[in-house]
């Protein structure tokens, strides 16, 4: 694929001059040692001469030479050759690729402009479709993961069609839009619309780390940003036909840490004590919570009896097989890819289809996405036309949010709570069909929870997503001096989702008393009737079809038209001049409808149209419309020297009229230092050398359309008869908001040495957004509860680092070995909010809050803690060891890594290749919610790390001097007075934040994958040209901290800043194995 992106670039940029000479004429064809493919546009000379040509589209070269000649055969990004003419006539080439000519390599910038790496002066790297797609990930930005230097790509959930969250260089924005923006062949789209690529289709990824690389992208861009090139046709003339088959198998990795010795019990009843084990002596069978007895392997009824008086009897003991892991299958995808492209000089054409079916680990998930994607160009003398469109149909069916133990759809306990809250003496695979007695609703063993293959088969979402990305483009170039460009583009989606929940109804006797106590899901829910009407809901997105409606570009439907003009000169053969001055307008459009009813008529008839009253209805609709002038000068000075200037204006409809426009501008410049120094041309030891600086102004609209004014809302109880209602809302609306404005300075260096055998960069980045939107809270008298205004600066500095080493190259005894790494350092500091208020809360769970203060780093995680001595021992009552709770909140953390280390080791041999990517994230915590519900459960191993006894509160003290003079004295004697649910389930060290605070450390293995070049032994086949296969292995392993046994620390509930909290709907950890195999013909 390098190949075929610097055939155009070698077509303008390099001539030649043939001579013929008397002597002979040798032939010859150009081939790449990787794939066997011939290179056209190679430069073929004669040795200290002027004498040379070009290959042909086919590879293929003739040249008339004279006798006793040296051919040099050379190609950007391939080793050049040096060959002494013998006698033969014929004379074939073989190039191995290289990264010898760093600086020459072109990468595709802001706008798509493409220009070598040496002219740029800020820091991006570029990856390939190889090193991207190595994992067959289907979402791309997975596939970046752990190997772009200041890029944080998270997993933020585990199901069937898993969410990601990517950000660059942390978070600038307290309540805005942190992603990186993403452009897909010049169109900006959503974060949201990056699982509709497919990998396959990516030629290469270019990411612009800081602001200032993006800056001609406009306010989208101020967070940095993702260039995504796809695979265009070849330019050789002949076609080419690839087809690659996936098939990944998915399976449980780590479940959370449950204990597996105590049984039912929930505090029902007066208990009577034993005097060893210090619990109750029967366990409630009918129990979700896990606080009874250990478990002693006699037989012991489960549940509540039948009305005929049958009961459940199993051994009170754990099950030889986990219940919660037996739950889980082993999840399957696979794609199928096949292209089509040809092309010539002039012409290109690509086309694709890809087909991606997944079931997910959870029984009956599935995900199912279809998509078909063409491109074509061509050339009219002066006049270039390019296109391209991609649509993408998805579906998928999953579980919903809950059981009928919640009010609405989006009530009840999840699935995954349902689950965990299942004692490990309860058989749960026998509760599969719901139909039989105890696993239907009546006589379920749980009276607090649903029965989890209730939820799987009754409570369900499907979701069906439409989306189209398409752009038509021309160049004209009327002189080699300047060129004329325009692009359309458009991307678009339509989302249509419904949750529906089955209805039940309870027996009489699931209603009645039977055991003369606790004991009946009926009793918790069936009400005076026993019945639970089915529910429905009906939502529909014209936008970018992901039902988002987050600020930034997430949500909206976007059209976009870009005009720009390129003035290109040299003068005095030193400087070369290039400018643009442009002008952008795009428009985006989110529309949304929702209807829904908890009253169905007819039982699991799931229509709107049929149901007792009225439905809940809403719309919503929103426009953004930006205008942007643009210009952008670059100035080379022999080749070596680069400083780039550019400078915007846009103006945006979110804010009010006359304050609409702002302007932004950045300065960027670049020397390569090798080639300034003649003492370091053709040196041995370092082959390249660059320093780099930028600085950059970027502003960022942060505020969903119409939230400059006031605007009026129906309100409920409306209408009264034949009168309606309007009301404002309770936030002041602020006419005066202006943009964000991120300022960032950055100074790199770029090296390469021995022959490009070392390579390495090395970044600093300080950046400060002032003007953060963000709400406060106003007097009630103003008719309000809270403004909006522009307040606060958060600060932003780090260090990126990158290194690749190769340490052994093919030509060493057919041995490859090749080390990357990037290693980067991210810092923040809130500097700023505005007078009086020290912080501003952003998100909250359970006794956890999430905050931005000042003089701390964003966002930090902020709670309850019990008191503690200035040593930081727990302080506990002298009579029950009990702690007691500290009435000051505190701070226990950033919530987003500091340290992020990302390596890649590749070692081939022959036609094997071996290559591992793993990652290291440290210097954060994280918020467990989940361990916080499994704990009150009597679930976790957490709660049962004293065996249920009496302890001793470890690291305690007891005050034995006074409140006013306290002396706080090692406890050694004084246990707690009950070590079961008295001390697990309530009390000071339950409700605290800090008994449930981790690290968020972790190392995983991200990718393995051991790939075979079957080519020679495919060629045999008719018109195969190149075949590979490879194993395959995504999230092998992980490593956590010791104490830190129940999550993976990457998941996060909320993607919209990295805040930190787990909660209780996110499926486990998995691995994933399987196998790959491409066929090019």
């Amino acid at each position: 694929m390098k190949k075929l992106l610097l055939v155009s670039l070698c077509f303008l940029s390099l001539f030649v001059t043939q001579v013929y000479a008397q002597n002979r004429t040798i032939t010859g064809t150009v081939v790449a040692k990787d794939d066997g493919l011939p290179i056209p546009g190679v430069t073929v000379k004669v040795k200290g001469t002027t004498i040379g040509t070009q290959t042909s589209p086919s590879g293929k070269y003739s040249l008339s030479v004279p006798a006793n000649s040296t051919l040099v055969v050379s190609f950007i990004g391939y080793t050049a050759q040096e060959i002494k003419l013998g006698a033969g006539s014929v004379v074939n080439v073989t190039l191995s690729p290289s990264v010898n000519q760093i600086g020459e390599v072109v990468v595709t910038g802001a706008l798509g402009i493409k220009r070598q790496a040496k002219e740029q002066g800020a820091a991006a790297t570029t990856i390939t479709n190889k090193t991207l797609t190595e994992s067959k990930a289907t979402n791309f930005t997975v596939g970046l993961t752990a190997k772009v230097a200041g890029l944080v790509v998270s997993t933020l959930d585990n199901g069937v069609n898993p969410t990601t969250r990517f950000v660059l260089r942390g978070n600038r924005h307290i309540l805005g839009n942190n992603y990186a923006l993403v452009v897909l062949n010049g169109v900006p789209i959503s974060p949201n619309e990056v699982n509709t690529i497919n990998p396959d289709d990516i030629e290469s990824v270019n990411v612009l780390n800081g602001a200032g690389a993006a800056a001609l992208y406009g306010s989208d861009a101020s967070n940095g940003a993702l260039i995504i090139t796809t695979v265009h046709g070849s330019p050789n003339g002949a076609p080419r036909v690839s087809y690659t088959n996936n098939f990944l198998l998915e399976k449980l990795s780590y479940l959370p840490s449950f204990q597996t010795k105590f049984g039912s019990y929930g505090g029902e009843g007066s208990p009577f004590q034993d005097p060893i084990t210090g619990f109750i002596t029967t366990p409630a069978g009918f129990e979700n919570q896990s606080y009874g007895p250990a478990y002693n392997g006699k037989p012991t009824q489960l549940g509540i009896p039948l009305e005929d008086g049958t009961v459940q009897i199993y051994p009170y003991a754990t099950r030889p097989v986990d219940p919660r892991r037996a739950f889980f299958v082993t999840g399957y995808g696979e794609e199928n890819n096949l292209s089509y492209s040809s092309g010539d000089a002039n012409n290109s054409f690509n086309l694709s289809a890809n087909n991606l079916m997944k079931s997910g680990i959870t029984p009956d998930e599935r995900f199912k996405r279809n998509s078909v994607r063409v491109s074509a160009a061509k050339t009219y003398g002066i006049f270039k036309a390019d296109f391209t469109a991609n649509y993408v149909q998805s579906y998928q069916n999953s579980v919903g949010f809950g059981g009928y133990d919640g009010t609405s759809l989006d009530g009840g306990r999840s699935l995954l709570s349902a689950l965990y809250n299942t004692p490990s003496w309860v058989p749960l695979d026998k509760y599969k069909d719901i139909t039989k007695p105890f696993a239907d609703v009546n006589t379920f063993y749980n009276s607090y929870g649903v029965n989890p293959y209730w939820i799987i088969k009754n409570d369900r979402v499907d979701t069906r997503v439409d989306h189209l990305t398409a752009s038509f483009g021309g160049t004209l170039t009327p002189t080699k001096w300047f060129d004329l460009s325009y692009r359309l583009s458009e991307n678009f989606g339509v989302g249509q989702q419904q949750f529906r929940r089955s209805a039940v109804q309870f027996s009489q006797y699931a209603m009645s008393d039977p055991t003369g106590g606790y004991g009946t899901q009926g009793q918790s829910y069936g009400g005076s009737t026993g019945h639970i009407a089915g529910q429905v809901q009906n939502r529909t997105q014209f936008g970018d079809g992901s039902f988002d409606t987050g600020i930034g570009p997430q949500g909206y439907s976007r059209i976009q038209q870009d005009v720009f003009a390129t003035f290109h000169k040299t003068f005095y053969n030193d400087f070369k001049v290039n400018f643009l001055l442009g002008n952008s307008i795009w428009q985006a459009y989110l529309n949304q409808q929702q209807n829904n009813s908890t009253n169905l008529l007819v039982d699991n008839f799931y229509n709107i149209g049929s149901i007792l009253g009225t439905p809940a209805t809403s719309q919503f609709t929103q426009k953004i419309r930006q205008i942007g002038y643009f210009g952008d000068l670059n100035i080379g000075y022999k080749d070596f020297a680069f400083i780039e200037a550019t400078l915007r204006n846009d103006h945006d409809s979110r804010l009010s009229s006359g304050i609409r426009s702002f302007w932004y501008p950045s300065v960027k410049g670049s020397v390569v230092f090798t080639d300034a120094i003649p003492a370091l041309k053709n040196n041995k030891v370092i082959n390249y050398g660059k320093i780099r600086a930028s600085y950059s102004q970027v502003g960022a609209v942060n505020v969903s359309p119409y939230s400059t004014t006031n605007t009026y809302s129906p309100t409920s109880g409306f209408p009264y008869g034949n009168t309606g209602g309007l009301t404002l809302g309770d936030r002041l609306n602020n006419p005066l908001i202006k943009p964000e404005l991120t300022k960032e300075i950055e100074f790199g260096t770029d090296l390469s040495f021995f022959n490009s055998r070392i390579n390495a960069s090395a970044t600093y980045y300080k950046s400060n957004t002032r003007n953060q939107t963000l709400p406060i809270s106003v007097s009630p008298t103003s008719g309000y509860n809270s403004a909006t205004v522009n307040i606060g600066e958060v600060q932003n500095t780090g260090y990126e680092f990158k290194l690749d080493v190769t340490v052994l190259t093919k030509e060493q005894n057919n041995f490859y070995l090749n080390l990357g790494g990037n290693f980067t350092i991210q810092n923040s500091l809130v500097k700023s909010l505005t007078n009086g208020l020290p912080s501003i809360t952003i998100a909250s769970q359970g006794s956890a809050l999430i905050q931005a203060r000042v003089g701390q780093p964003f966002p930090i995680l902020v709670g309850a803690d019990v008191n503690r001595d200035p040593q930081g021992r727990v302080i506990v009552d002298a009579t029950t060891g009990y702690p007691s709770t500290n009435s000051t909140l505190q701070n226990f953390g950033q919530t987003v890594p500091k340290y992020l280390l990302g390596l890649t080791q590749t070692l081939s041999y022959k036609f094997v290749t071996l290559t591992a990517t793993s990652e290291f994230r440290t210097g954060g915590v994280f918020y467990n919610a989940s361990l916080a519900s499994a704990t009150a459960a009597g679930i976790s191993a957490y709660s049962a790390s004293a065996d249920r006894q009496a302890f001793i509160f470890p690291n305690s003290v007891i005050n034995t001097g006074t409140a006013a003079n306290p002396v706080y004295t090692p406890n050694t004697s004084v246990t707690i007075l009950d070590g079961n649910q008295g001390f697990w389930n309530a009390g000071a060290f339950y409700n605290s934040t800090a008994a449930y605070v981790n690290s968020a450390a972790f190392w995983k293995l991200r990718e393995a994958n051991l790939a075979f070049d079957i080519s020679p032994w495919a060629r045999k086949v008719k018109y195969i040209k190149k075949a590979s296969f490879a194993l395959i292995g995504r999230n092998l392993l992980m490593l956590r901290p010791k104490g830190q046994k129940f999550i993976d620390p990457e998941f996060s509930a909320l993607a919209g800043n990295g805040t930190g909290i787990i909660n209780t709907y996110q499926l486990p950890p998995t691995r994933l194995f399987g196998a790959s195999l491409n066929i090019q013909f």
